[in-house]
């Protein structure tokens, strides 16, 4: 998939970080949208770290 949601309750600008296994930072971008464009990304298991109106969660991101 080349993209992938992201749902929030306060759909507000976020910033967006994206992990690898290692703790190297692969993908960082600002965006409004649901939907961040993770084709660049390789095969592999990734930490996906959310931040919005101060808050931030993190989650864990598969890519076949």
């Amino acid at each position: 998939t080349l993209f992938r949601s992201i749902e929030t309750a306060a759909n507000a600008t976020k910033s967006v970080t994206i992990y690898d296994v290692l703790g190297k930072q692969v993908f960082n971008t600002t965006t409004a949208d649901n939907a961040i464009n993770v084709s660049g990304l390789n095969a592999g298991v990734y930490v996906v770290r959310i931040t919005e109106e101060g808050k931030t969660a993190s989650t864990k991101l598969v890519i076949k």
